[in-house]
């Protein structure tokens, strides 16, 4: 029997969160449809509305030892091959960001995964980077393309435009980590646009909201009545992405999920790098959240008036950055919107090796 509950399962799908469900939900789907028996164990205890049919178990991460299956297939960092059962066969990282792996992520963040599911060109190009750093890793790179990318475009389709124009609406989304642009000028800066008649969204990191509960309380303190300031946590979904007509972010991937969704072009706040692994620069590539800043967007300094004048900028001249946004998104977010598919042929691929079994 390859899985230990009722039934058995070809690919099992782990969600720390059940936030994690937006980057496999599509190839979750696809696998389901091609005929394999999926499952997700999720240490939440609160429900998947993205998959309210799956077959989710819930648990602490022990539980991961106890699974049999052939395949396991996570959005999670970190995740150890000691914590799988031993006949786990290919233990397969979608990564939750389309930015760089070798900046934003701690040093052995990827060791224990056999293969990772690359966003685009520059994860294939950082994983024969990292593995000669790292002589001990096992992951090997497959061009498969960006998981929520599929939700969010499927989001966008089924969006109702409004009929009447409105007010711009400016959503900051910052990243996480010190000195992030909400801390460092969220109070003021939401302040300033709120005051040039901007609809306002903040849209707190979701790997930051603990850290960030001190300004969104202040703003919800200072803004909770005033009709065009909304706060957006992780759990709200997607609008903001949906709506805006222009993001002020730092080194957030969602300034690209924004940017290749929307073709629209992100305002970047140079505040000092979001480096996990110090040692970064010994890969030998600049991270794609540096090196695309001025690509798909505009970068200012961390001063409230450059940001302004940046914002007024990129919201009169939006249409020029549309060509260079659908160039860097063919580059890296491989297969954009139909993620799903290649990840499941890929999956599949895997499924048909007979020593799998």
């Amino acid at each position: 029997m390859r899985f230990y509950i009722d039934g058995g399962a070809d690919v099992l799908f782990y969600c720390n969160q059940v936030l994690h469900a937006t980057w496999i939900r599509s190839t979750y789907l696809e696998l389901e449809a091609l005929g394999f028996r999926c499952a997700i164990v999720t240490e939440s205890r609160h429900p998947i509305p993205l998959l309210p049919g799956a077959r989710t178990y819930r648990g602490s991460a022990s539980l991961l030892r106890r699974l049999n299956a052939p395949v396991l297939v996570t959005a999670v960092s970190g995740v150890p091959r000691e914590r799988l059962h031993q006949n786990v066969r290919f233990h397969v990282h979608m990564p939750h960001s389309l930015v760089s792996l070798h900046m934003a992520y701690p040093e052995g963040a990827f060791d224990g995964y056999d293969l990772i599911f690359a966003c685009g060109e520059h994860h294939i190009a950082e994983v024969v980077a990292l593995r000669r750093l790292r002589p001990h890793w096992r992951a090997t790179a497959l061009p498969v393309g960006y998981g929520k990318s599929d939700e969010l475009r499927r989001e966008l389709r089924a969006l109702k435009l409004p009929d009447s124009k409105r007010r711009p609406h400016v959503v900051v989304a910052p990243s996480w980590g010190e000195r992030n642009l909400l801390d460092s000028l969220g109070l003021e800066l939401v302040r300033e646009l709120l005051e040039c008649g901007y609809d306002v969204t903040v849209r707190p990191h979701p790997g930051g909201v603990a850290n960030a509960a001190r300004v969104c309380s202040l703003l919800r303190e200072r803004y909770g009545n005033c009709d065009r300031f909304r706060l957006e946590l992780p759990t709200a979904g997607s609008g903001s992405l949906l709506d805006a007509d222009l993001m002020i972010s730092d080194y957030s991937g969602v300034a690209l999920e924004y940017a290749f969704l929307r073709e629209l072009p992100v305002l970047y706040v140079d505040v000092p790098h979001k480096a996990f692994n110090n040692d970064w620069n010994s890969v030998g590539l600049v991270p794609l959240e540096l090196s695309v800043r001025e690509v798909v967007g505009k970068v200012v300094a961390a001063e409230t008036h450059a940001i302004l004048s940046g914002a007024r900028e990129l919201l009169a001249s939006s249409q020029r950055f549309v060509q260079a946004i659908r160039v860097a998104r063919s580059k890296y977010c491989f297969n954009y919107g139909t993620c799903g598919k290649s990840a499941a042929r890929a999956i599949g691929d895997l499924l048909s090796d007979a020593s799998v079994f």
